[in-house]
């Protein structure tokens, strides 16, 4: 049976071997680090064949779409023959065409999928090294000015993360003590109500610049108009009376447990009983100490904050 033969289909992309852009052109491209960007990043070669998505390599003015080292290796040391010697040169001036980008970062994330392990090691090694300090804290300069010129894409996820990660829940505790002494802690407690008919409870130091307007889109005037007399900002240090830190909440519950204790049974009633029940880590590793730590720290919410136990 005889082959019915097929026509090949029209090549769109004309290959890049060999291809150079004029001498008038190349020093064009010498002399401005951002051509390729400004022509939409595509090249014309010295025969006028144009080539989408590519880079001219300002030393020799061949179109390429990333300029390798295997490339730079065929120019004159130590300036033009590497990577680092290359970018010194010539600065600013593209090495990868916006496809090759993509396309080294979907390698280099597919690499990290498959040996996440190793790439942790080699990342904390290199956090190490005495130079690595100035370049991530220059990593972070370039993502917060991109972010600032072009907020957009990343606002919603900006905000969705601000909303679940670095957002601090007040506990039971800490809001009941916060109602109760709303200026003499040191964080305050957002009372907006949630779409879900639920409080808030975001533990901050100051809830007006970022928070109120981020998440519940209001102002502070706004605020203190729905829940007059409450701060928005927790107090200078001076004159502050939280002193127990993160271990308050532990300390007004141990009282409140050590007080039903002995209205119940006052016969073994003993903070070491509380220490067991609230703390057993510590309580294991060393009784007395657990026992006299909610002791000392029940003995000093009872002097501060009163209206917590007057009841």
């Amino acid at each position: 049976m005889a082959a019915n033969p097929q026509p090949r289909p029209e090549r769109k992309f004309t290959r890049l071997r060999g291809q150079y852009v004029s001498a008038e052109d190349l020093l064009l491209y010498q002399s401005d680090p951002k051509r390729e960007e400004k022509l939409g990043w595509t090249s014309i070669s010295a025969s006028g064949l144009a080539f989408a998505d590519t880079v001219v390599c300002r030393e020799c003015g061949q179109i390429l779409t990333s300029i390798a080292t295997v490339h730079l290796r065929s120019h004159q040391p130590p300036l033009a023959g590497t990577q680092k010697g290359y970018r010194a040169r010539w600065l600013d001036a593209p090495v990868l065409s916006p496809r090759a980008h993509v396309n080294v970062n979907k390698a280099a994330l597919k690499y990290i999928a498959a040996n996440r392990q190793k790439m942790r090691g080699k990342s904390a090694d290199w956090r190490k090294l005495p130079g690595s300090k100035e370049k991530i804290k220059n990593q972070g300069k370039r993502a917060t000015a991109r972010r600032r010129t072009d907020p957009g894409p990343r606002r919603a996820t900006d905000r969705k993360s601000y909303a679940k990660r670095k957002i601090h829940r007040a506990t039971e505790g800490e809001l009941e003590l916060f109602l109760a002494y709303p200026s003499n802690l040191d964080y305050v407690v957002c009372l907006e109500n949630l779409e879900d008919g639920s409080i808030c409870r975001a533990k901050l130091r100051d809830i007006g610049p970022a928070h109120l307007p981020q998440i519940h889109k209001k102002t502070v005037e706004q605020y203190q108009e729905e829940h007059p007399g409450t701060p928005t900002k927790a107090g200078p240090k001076e004159g502050r009376r939280i002193g127990a830190g993160k271990r308050l909440d532990l300390f007004i519950t141990a009282t409140r447990s050590y007080d039903h204790l002995k209205a119940t049974n006052p016969k073994i009633a003993s903070y070491g009983l509380v220490a067991k029940k609230l703390t057993p880590t510590e309580y294991d590793k060393d009784q007395k100490s657990a026992a006299d730590r909610l002791r000392q720290g029940a003995n000093y919410v009872r002097e501060n904050f009163p209206a917590l136990f007057s009841l």
